[in-house]
Order: C-alpha cells, then structure tokens, then sequence
C-alpha cells in the first residue's frame, strides 16, 4: 500500500511541507510451518497454503513451489502458470499434498519468489511417514 505523508522542515522561520512515498508491497504466506504429522508410506495428506498480497497494486509471483529438500514426499498445485500478476489484497490457495515414498521423517523448503521486498518467503514443509496398522484375521483364543 502506498502511504502519502508530509514530511515538514522548519527552515529559518518558514515550514516547507514534501510529500514522503512509502510502499507497503508484501506477500504473506500462511501457515508459516505445514507440519504434516505421521501419515501412513503411500497415502496422502492435504493442506492449504494461502499466499496474500497485502500490497496496494499487483505483486509479481516468478515461482511458487519446493526448492530443496524431500522433493518425492510433496507435490504442489495445481496453481497458474508463472510469472503472474496477484492484485493487492488478493489471496491465491495452493494445496500441498505429504505422500511419504518410504518411513521416516520428511522435510522440503517451500519458497514462494516475488518482486516485492524480500524476494522470496519460504517456510519448511515436514511429515513422517508411518506403517499402517495390519489386522490378523486369526482369532485369538480364550
């Protein structure tokens, strides 16, 4: 957002007023850390990343997406094609899905990269991958 302020100087016994232009481009990207928890190896669990541009005119988003890490545990998407323009005060959703390949704990960096100040805001993603519970068709006796 951009922010008109006057900024007065006293000089001599005159005042001279000059406008001060303050920008306020960000993006937001919530929640700050997707903890997954344990999920069974081969099933997938969902969560929604919601990216906000609490900026007064359009942010450019150049990727959004895992840049290192566990690139086999998560998938992102689907989401528009980059770069794209996302309008002040917009919000773009983006779902983010935890499949773990094999047991064990599981971690990537998310990075969403734009052209307000900062660059770039990345969070971790993490999960464990478990074994599901096996049932015995066998009775026990009494």
């Amino acid at each position: 957002m951009n922010r008109l302020t006057t900024l007065g100087l006293v000089i001599g016994l005159a005042t001279v007023a000059a406008p001060l232009i303050a920008s306020a481009q960000c993006i937001e990207v919530t929640p700050e850390i997707c903890d997954y928890g344990d999920v069974k190896v081969g099933t997938g669990k969902s969560q929604t990343i919601t990216i906000h541009s609490c900026a007064s005119s359009a942010v450019t988003v150049y990727y959004i997406g895992i840049v290192e890490g566990a690139f086999d545990a998560f998938t992102v998407g689907p989401m528009p094609g980059v770069p794209f323009p996302l309008p002040g005060g917009e919000t773009l959703e983006v779902e983010v899905t935890f499949t773990p390949p094999a047991l064990g704990a599981h971690e990537a960096l998310f990075c969403v990269m734009h052209d307000a100040p900062g660059s770039e805001t990345c969070f971790d993603f993490i999960g464990v991958g478990v074994r599901g519970w096996r049932c015995s068709a066998a009775k026990m006796a009494p």
